[in-house]
Formats: structure tokens, sequence, C-alpha cells
């Protein structure tokens, strides 16, 4: 991606490489003075050794995947991470009626939605011993008790205001 991520990291003293196909994108990083592989983030990860790495981060991937494939990321990122690693993974969130129905179709690319409680039974069978979900990028916060006092109808109005994004954070023990 636009190399945000693997800025902060670098700018913390991290040592951190971003992965991406994207001619350009990676030239723009380059220019950045950050360090980045032109590459599939899959095949890139697979050729890590074992317990090789601190942390895998992937953002806005896994919906690009097809199931069978995405078990295999995350069975590869379990087996290049070192004990007490990490791996984070972001994509939209099928939770929010808006990002469900409309906003995650935009993109043709995207193969299908992934509801949070699927990527965490994926990465725990993947071998990763807890795994957290954060969700993201909530689209606002409306006062839902000036609209109305009905528990349900509040229900309802949240899933179109809820986090647009999620993420799971994996560990490695």
């Amino acid at each position: 991606g636009r190399g945000e991520l693997l800025d902060v990291l670098t700018r913390a003293g991290k040592n951190a490489i971003g992965v991406d196909t994207n001619a350009t994108v990676i030239e723009r990083c380059k220019a950045k003075n950050l360090e980045v592989v032109q590459s599939d983030f899959i095949e890139y990860v697979c050729q890590q050794p074992p317990n090789a790495l601190a942390a895998v981060t992937g953002i806005h991937i896994v919906e690009h995947l097809p199931f069978p494939v995405l078990l295999h990321l995350l069975k590869q990122a379990y087996r290049a991470l070192a004990s007490n690693g990490i791996a984070i993974f972001e994509t939209p969130n099928p939770e929010n009626l808006q990002t469900a129905t409309v906003g995650f179709y935009l993109d043709p690319s995207h193969y299908h939605p992934i509801p949070p409680n699927l990527l965490v039974l994926a990465a725990e069978f993947s071998g990763f011993s807890r795994v957290e979900v954060l969700r993201l990028h909530p689209v606002r916060t409306p006062d839902l008790n000036a609209i109305t006092d009905k528990q349900e109808i509040k229900d309802i109005l949240y899933r179109f205001d809820m986090e647009q994004d999620y993420a799971i954070i994996a560990y490695k023990t």
C-alpha cells in the first residue's frame, strides 16, 4: 500500500519490510526511504524461515482470497512467526450493513466478506493460541437514545453506523 504503517514502524526504530505487487507503490515507498519488496504477499510469507518474524500484518488483503488460500496464508504466517509473535489482518466489517451491502462491492477484486467470528476461527484453526477482534473506523456515533427508546430499533440503526473495518490480532505462544 502507501506505506503508512511501514513508516510508523520505521520511525519507531523497528526493522520493518513492506511487501506489495504494485510497482508504483513500491517506488513511492522507496522514495520515502522505506524498505520494500515487490512480491506477492503470500509467496513472501511462505519464503520466510520458520520462527523468523516478530509480526506479520496484512491490511485489506484477506477479503481478496478464496477461503482455502486464506487458511494457507494464516498457517504460513503462524509457521513464520517466532514465539510470542503476532499477526494482524484488517478487513472490511460485514457486520456494518453499509459495508456489507454496498461498500464491499465497490472493489471488484474483493472475493467475499469475512465475518469476524469466521476469521477468528480460521486463525485459531491455523494454530494461533489467542485471537482478539479490534473494530475500526466507525461511520459516526449517533445518539440513538434521542431517536428511539426501543432497543430493537437502536440495534438495527447501530448496524449502519458501526465500525466499517475490523482487525484480528492473533498471538503465537
